[in-house]
């Protein structure tokens, strides 16, 4: 016999994906993460249903429903649950975000700087073995991410970071290629291997390689094609073996909101995960595309055996996913 859920089981998983809500009663309104909400049209109940009038219409997702659609681990979250009521605690929700973009973009200065640092490379050892296991530490030369050391000069927000592993750091940007977060990842075994700071607005916000940004910025407009991905460790995984500039979102989630301008005029090649998340969001994220002005927009398939980026990278190395991608758009071009 199945446990019953805990109330408000499912604010956990908001919190978790970083989806702001306010309680009132039974119920907490949220900006739906599947598609370009900016109206609070969906809600998460006490019950732990989330309903969205656009993406639920006439019914509602269970609690593990709506963290599978995160691209989140349930299990992350039901180990220990115990049956019995709970007052949820979300944590408040600013008209203006404390970690500013001024603050994310010290933080990020400065763990950047650091991973160019010759002299501390024997302190950050751990992050570099690290990078070294996942091949991505490319990833750090090609300044796709910084490494966060003990000494490293960072918001408070970010204090506990260094000690509780967070060692590798990326920015996240918005449309106009202006810094307004970062994330951290973590280099040891933990429930959550990412987070923000606290007091971070994210939403609408993604992660980009160096020319993406340039794209973003209007300095390079001579790439006539860019990936879109999902996750912090995938944007090293493709920007290392990408012939052409690389996003990706934070979460399948954010991926609709990541769309904008920058796709008008090119192929955009989907590189989401292949899992019941990355695949429901193609068709969404497609449509936002070409109301973007894109010209074309593909889907990059995942050999057998490998979800994402990462995957593929592990078991085929960088020059197969370059191959993979330029195959693709040459294919779909001719």
């Amino acid at each position: 016999m199945n446990t019953p859920l805990p109330d408000w089981f499912i604010a956990d998983i908001a919190r978790a994906a970083e989806i702001p809500f306010k309680i009132r009663g039974t119920k907490a309104e949220v900006c739906c993460p599947f598609h370009d909400d900016k109206e609070a049209s969906a809600i998460i109940t006490a019950r732990n249903v989330f309903y969205c009038s656009r993406c639920t219409p006439g019914r509602g997702w269970s609690a593990k429903t709506f963290c599978e659609k995160l691209g989140l681990k349930w299990e992350h979250f039901t180990r220990g649950a115990s049956a019995g009521p709970r007052v949820a605690r979300p944590a408040p929700v600013p008209d203006e975000p404390t970690f500013t973009p001024e603050k994310a973009l010290a933080a990020w200065l400065n763990c950047f700087r650091r991973a160019r640092n010759d002299d501390v490379v024997e302190e950050d050892r751990e992050a570099y073995d690290y990078l070294i296991s996942r091949s991505l530490l490319e990833a750090v030369e090609i300044g796709c991410y910084g490494i966060l050391g003990e000494n490293t000069l960072v918001p408070d927000e970010m204090g506990r970071w260094w000690r509780s592993g967070y060692r590798i750091v990326a920015a996240l940007y918005n449309q106009k290629g202006e810094i307004v977060s970062v994330q951290g990842r973590c280099i040891r075994p933990s429930k959550l291997k990412t987070l923000f700071p606290t007091g971070s607005k994210v939403s609408g916000a993604f992660f980009a390689d160096p020319r993406a940004v340039r794209i973003l910025r209007s300095e390079d407009t001579h790439y006539s094609a860019i990936v879109l991905g999902e996750g912090m460790t995938d944007l090293g995984a493709l920007s290392i073996a990408s012939p052409v500039p690389v996003i990706t979102a934070p979460g399948t989630g954010g991926a609709l909101s990541a769309v904008g301008e920058w796709g008008r005029g090119r192929q955009v090649l989907l590189a989401l995960d292949c899992d019941a998340a990355g695949r429901n969001a193609l068709q969404a994220v497609s449509d936002a595309l070409h109301a973007h002005g894109a010209t074309r927009v593909l889907r990059l398939g995942w050999p057998r055996g490998c979800k994402d980026a990462c995957d593929m990278l592990a078991a085929h190395g960088a020059v197969a996913i370059s191959e993979l991608i330029s195959e693709q758009l040459a294919k779909e071009a001719s």
